[in-house]
């Protein structure tokens, strides 16, 4: 079964200007310094999201930036210290309906041979399996294959 998130469906050739990932993937966040993550694919989801410990909002050359604690290795607690223009605050809603208010930041994301930006809130995802979960306004450049997993590989550090 193949998913075009972006309406188009047509097959995708080897020129298509598609990334092809299954369900859960290995991407990084160039912008973020984060060189390895991995992402859950989540065609159910409307927003992006990044694990947060905790954050705090500044003000760089007179913009607002924030300045945020991730763990990115899900098989480890070391936290890392990110830092990016703050872009939005919003409310996002669970599938069980609650609403939370998060910070939005954004980032280029690497996965596979495609780099492309996407704005991504900030949440305590501790209690979940990936400390990344990828929206569907972030999936324009790539092409679903729920039934796979890592269909790009493992990234190296």
């Amino acid at each position: 079964m193949l998913f075009f998130l972006t309406g188009i469906s047509t097959k995708m050739t080897n020129k298509s200007p598609y990334v092809k990932v299954g369900w859960k993937e290995w991407g990084s966040l160039p912008d973020l310094d984060i060189e390895r993550i991995h992402i859950k694919i989540d065609t159910g989801a409307k927003t992006s999201a990044i694990h947060c410990v905790k954050h705090e909002r500044f003000d760089r050359r007179g913009k607002h930036w924030v300045r945020f604690w991730t763990a990115p290795d899900q098989d480890d607690d070391a936290l890392q210290v990110c830092e990016a223009p703050l872009v939005d605050r919003r409310s996002v809603k669970s599938s069980g309906g609650h609403a939370t208010d998060r910070l939005v930041v954004t980032s280029q994301l690497s996965l596979g041979n495609q780099t492309w930006p996407i704005e991504i809130t900030l949440a305590d995802r501790s209690e979940m399996r990936f400390r990344m979960l990828l929206g569907r306004e972030a999936m324009e450049h790539i092409a679903v294959y729920p039934h796979e997993a890592h269909i790009q590989g493992k990234i190296i550090t």
